[in-house]
């Protein structure tokens, strides 16, 4: 799940951090013959799993050179006033100062040398947002506007050294096909896209369409018979919420989408200033890496189901009519339903721990994604799939995890 948190700074800047967490989950499994058996899931834990076998890659991953500073990219939803044009003087000199004693500033792309002259107002006015959070290493995207200028996005990173990276701020014009709702049900067979106590505005269902074709057409099957909700308030201010749990034999999951996931959508984006998107972008895809991240849980709890329901169907031929051959199948089963009982598949899962052991820092990729592994997962998830290259600033070895495959083959 998602959920906001607000923090404050000066110059009347109103800050709002979007952080992420995993939803709520439970699973059961089905009755012997002989007892009842439940598990019940408890909260993520940075515990190893026991897996029945192990998926190693079939190309192992190229060592990558990196300077070893700790970079974090910011998902702080940074509501900023309209810039006055009459006091950007007032920001030219406080950045000018900062510069004067001994900072540094470069262009986004190719690192070179910068003057303060070179910047236009959107950019300043970055430069000055990043400087008054004081957040060393760490990279913002952010809109902003002026009380005569329309809306700009910008990319700042405050680097290592006193160095700050700007890039050439670009008109924000969003731009996302329509997708009336049923053709995203239908084209991703999904159980429903259900109104809570908040709707499906036009709006977000374009978010929702286009969020899905950052996902791979693998990726994209398991989301079959998902539920999508809109709900308007959910605990400790959520902005999104990933739930499953298996009953009776039958996956139910859902992604719920909180109001507060919109709120962000003028001040904050994820991506390339070429291909910016909206920060609802970052609350969505981060919910489906939760649902990724568990499929080989849900995938064993599917085959345990079913692996019971034929063990109580043959137990139950067996006393109506005494066979070796319905024995002999029984105690195959039996066999299969003990090893899967002796290694399951839990938390976090094999696509999480995989996610561990490639990670060259053992923080990030955002703030929040320190409080467990399963946040970082699906925050470097997001990432990956919205803004590749600020996952491989900040750590070139999951970028080339992912860009690899190397979760995907735990989905097989």
């Amino acid at each position: 799940m998602r959920k906001k948190r607000q923090v404050y700074c000066g110059m009347g800047i109103v800050l709002s951090l979007l952080v992420a967490c995993s939803g709520d989950s439970e699973r059961s499994s089905g009755n012997l013959p002989s007892a009842s058996v439940t598990r019940v899931l408890e909260e993520p834990k940075p515990a190893p799993t026991i897996k029945p076998k192990s998926v190693t890659s079939s190309e192992p991953l190229t060592p990558i050179q990196h300077d070893g500073e700790v970079r974090y990219y910011d998902t702080t939803d940074i509501t900023t006033p309209a810039l006055p044009i009459d006091s950007l003087q007032y920001y030219e000199r406080e950045v000018q100062t900062y510069l004067d004693s001994g900072a540094s500033l470069v262009t986004w792309d190719t690192g070179s040398p910068l003057k303060l002259a070179d910047l236009d107002w959107a950019e300043i006015y970055a430069v000055h947002i990043s400087l008054t959070m004081e957040r060393i290493h760490e990279e913002k995207d952010l809109i902003l506007h002026s009380d005569t200028e329309e809306y700009r996005v910008v990319s700042v990173a405050h680097e290592p050294n006193r160095v700050i990276r700007v890039s050439k701020s670009r008109p924000w014009e969003p731009k996302y096909p329509r997708v009336l709702q049923e053709r995203i049900r239908q084209q991703y067979h999904l159980y429903s896209i259900e109104d809570g106590s908040s709707k499906w505005k036009q709006k977000a269902l374009n978010i929702l369409a286009d969020a899905f074709t950052y996902l791979s057409p693998k990726e994209q099957q398991y989301f079959t018979d998902v539920r999508f909700i809109r709900e308007s308030v959910g605990e400790a201010s959520q902005s999104g919420l990933y739930h499953f749990e298996v009953r009776n034999g039958v996956v139910e999951q859902s992604i719920t989408i909180f109001d507060s996931a919109f709120h962000g959508m003028k001040h904050s984006f994820c991506g390339s200033i070429t291909e910016p998107k909206s920060a609802a972008h970052v609350v969505i895809i981060h919910e489906m890496g939760h649902l990724i991240a568990n499929r080989p849980i849900v995938e064993f709890e599917l085959r345990y189901n079913q692996l019971v329901d034929s063990y109580n169907a043959k137990v139950s031929a067996y006393n109506q009519h005494n066979t070796d051959q319905l024995e002999k199948e029984i105690q195959v089963l039996g066999k299969e339903l003990e090893l899967m009982q002796s290694n399951p598949v839990q938390r976090p899962g094999p696509i999480v721990e995989a996610f561990l052991t490639h990670r060259q820092f053992g923080e990030g990729p955002t703030e929040y994604g320190n409080t467990s592994v399963h946040e970082a997962f699906a925050e470097s998830y997001a990432l990956f799939k919205l803004d590749p290259e600020a996952l491989q600033r900040i750590d070139p070895m999951v970028h080339q995890w992912f860009a690899s495959g190397g979760y995907l083959q735990f989905l097989d």
